[in-house]
């Protein structure tokens, strides 16, 4: 009722912790390191469990599961099409392969896809998967699972966005997701460190969550020249840092 009306809450809430904490069989128990980092303690034994374990890869070398891939380019450089590309053949579970020589990329099975756009219209989407398709040797088709998000309205800073996001990843689940492009999958400035960092932490949690490789998107900052490939995206550093 206060809350509602705007009252200030005063000792309210502490004196609700103290009532539930004399509740037998309702203590409130303070988080461990381990509840708040989100991941267990690798010892000795654990460390050499998982010494030979093998790359995890959704697509072959590019998407490893629970992991971030950052494409980015020039604008108009081709980026939404490249990534509709991977989405197309993985769905499918197969690229091109030249005579006597391996596809650059490796899909072991089909793969559950979504492809998340801001960029450009469900339709014109599904008219380059036809394409793609037809270009892989599918007939003018488009693969069953390739699921497209048509520009919707979440922005991953904030929380019940980016938990919901995570939910619904998991409900398929998806194997890759890409998002088209990242600067409209949230609300902070991209510029500034402090703010980018926490969305770009969370979004890598969803990806270890869920098992699945997040590809996102981005566009490369101007006057690149002679910088490292990590460094031409635009925006703070920490972008280009979680991939």
């Amino acid at each position: 009722d206060k809350i509602l009306t705007r009252e200030p809450l005063d000792g309210d809430i502490s004196q609700l912790l103290a009532r539930c904490a004399a509740i037998p069989g309702q203590e409130i128990k303070p988080k461990t390191f381990e509840d708040i980092a989100g991941v267990p303690l690798l010892k000795r034994a654990q460390l050499l469990d998982i010494k030979d374990t093998p790359v995890n890869y959704v697509l072959k070398p590019v998407c490893i599961r629970g992991c971030l891939t950052q494409i980015h380019g020039p604008s108009k450089g081709g980026k939404s099409a490249w990534a509709l590309y991977l989405a197309v053949g993985a769905a499918w579970g197969e690229f091109p392969r030249k005579e006597d020589a391996d596809s650059l990329i490796e899909c072991a099975s089909p793969r559950r896809i979504l492809f998340v756009s801001w960029e450009d219209a469900g339709a014109l989407i599904a008219r380059r998967a036809a394409s793609y398709s037809e270009g892989l040797g599918r007939g003018h088709d488009i693969p069953e699972n390739l699921h497209v998000l048509d520009a919707p309205s979440i922005a991953l800073d904030r929380p019940e966005a980016a938990d919901a996001f995570e939910a619904f990843i998991l409900q398929c689940p998806y194997d890759l997701v890409i998002l088209d492009t990242l600067s409209k999958a949230h609300d902070v400035n991209e510029d500034k460190s402090t703010e980018v960092k926490p969305v770009m932490r969370r979004l890598k949690q969803i990806a270890r969550h869920t098992n699945a490789c997040i590809v996102y998107i981005h566009h490369r900052a101007k006057n690149t020249e002679g910088k490292a490939m990590g460094e031409r995206a635009r925006g703070s550093s920490a972008i280009s840092a979680e991939a």
